[in-house]
């Protein structure tokens, strides 16, 4: 179906004549298509969660790799992400939304269930890379259908549960995949086997969005502001940090408690747990809270909790300084995540929403795969897991805080 349609952006009229496959007049998003996408969420940051627990296994399955190539079946889905999330977005932009997101469960689905069958390490390093790409189109397409099918107080609502359901999936399916991998390194990679579920929920639950919904255009909806590139530049900035401050802090934790507090492998999981229980429980109320502040507010206190969170690790060690510090990261994971992706939404048009997200795709992967390479360079420097290296990762969190705030003092000026 085609139709035009027109929206205020500079003092000028956007035209888009042709949507492709568009949804029927009378299709509104339903409680089957939220549950779709916030499921499909929730395998964003799952990339190396689910068969992490079963690394030890697999390095000894096959002993005549290094472990650079063993700790690869953790990093390559970001690598993968990375390389190929703008394309995925650039693709759901032409094609159209809903295709590519079918697309990319099959491709998740059908590589991280190949680690299951295979006995070839090189071969499970490029199914890994195909769950990378298939994360690449689930992270543009589930943001795009989300800003697309949702506008005003009820976008940023979902945003926020979409938020939630990364965090807490990536907890689920990394607590999912000890258990598996108590059966043999190779069960943990059934989890990925959800994608392929996930396609026949997506095909009857999800339609390719169209700004019409029937004769009545919400212009308001797809009204992007002047200043919309310096927007976005800031979000994937904002994106970035936080991936790699979240990944950064978490992945040293297990050696810092079992150095300091002699814990075991279930308490370190318990305070990752506290981490992942905040950050969903602020990401659930971003709409409430982004009823108080704006978005930039929000992002810039988000940063100031990251910092916060990382002071604790200065403190003598025990529970009682643990346990705050993941509180405060996830405070602060909750915080800048639905308010990037709400800054995002909200420069967007159903022309360029894919290609947007799919820069979000990149950057917060990005983060994700230079935080391993980060903390290894301060360790490095400092000589040891020291306090120099916290200190050094809070001062940056706080130089971002302060850098949010002046951005958000020149976007107010432009």
């Amino acid at each position: 179906m085609c139709l035009e349609w027109g929206v205020a952006l500079s003092g000028h009229y956007f035209i888009r004549t042709d949507f492709g496959p568009s949804m029927d007049n009378e299709f509104k998003p339903g409680k089957l298509s939220l549950l779709t996408i916030l499921i499909s969420s929730m395998m964003i940051l799952m990339g190396g969660a689910a068969v992490a627990p079963a690394l030890p296994d697999i390095g000894q399955a096959f002993p005549e790799f290094d472990s650079i190539f063993i700790n690869l079946i953790i990093t390559m889905p970001s690598l993968a992400i990375v390389v190929s999330g703008l394309a995925m977005g650039i693709l759901a932009d032409r094609i159209g939304k809903v295709k590519v997101l079918v697309m990319a469960l099959a491709i998740f689905g059908v590589s991280g269930l190949s680690g299951f069958f295979l006995e070839d390490l090189m071969l499970i390093l490029v199914g890994r890379f195909g769950v990378g790409v298939g994360i690449a189109g689930i992270v543009c397409c589930t943001t795009a259908l989300i800003a697309e099918y949702y506008v005003g107080m009820e976008r940023k609502k979902v945003l926020g549960y979409q938020a939630a359901a990364m965090g807490i999936g990536g907890l689920i399916l990394e607590l999912a995949g000890g258990v598996l991998a108590d059966f043999g390194w190779h069960y943990p990679f059934l989890i990925y086997g959800i994608g392929l579920l996930m396609v026949f929920s997506a095909l009857i639950s999800l339609k390719e969005p169209s700004p019409s919904g029937g004769a009545d255009i919400d212009v308001s909806a797809f009204q992007v502001p002047k200043n919309a590139g310096a927007i976005r530049a800031f979000c994937y900035a904002a994106a970035f940090f936080i991936m790699l401050f979240m990944f950064t802090f978490p992945s040293k934790l297990p050696e810092y408690m079992e150095a300091n507090l002699e814990s075991s492998p279930a308490i370190t999981g318990l305070m990752l747990g506290v981490l992942g229980t905040s950050s969903a429980a602020v990401s659930m109320s971003h709409k409430a809270i982004s009823g108080v502040l704006d978005e930039m507010t929000i992002l810039t206190s988000g940063f100031i909790s990251v910092g916060v969170s990382g002071l604790f690790f200065l403190l003598e060690p025990s529970y009682a300084t643990v346990a705050p510090s993941a509180v405060f990261m996830g405070l602060g994971l909750g915080l800048v995540t639905p308010s990037v992706l709400t800054m995002l939404a909200e420069t967007s048009t159903p022309a360029t929403s894919g290609k947007i997200m799919g820069g979000y795709s990149t950057f917060i992967n990005l983060g994700q795969f230079l935080s391993t390479f980060v903390i290894a360079a301060f360790i490095g420097v400092y000589g040891g897991l020291t306090d120099s290296v916290f200190f050094t990762i809070i001062s940056m969190a706080f130089a971002v805080a302060v850098l949010s705030l002046l951005v958000k003092l020149k976007l107010s000026r432009m």
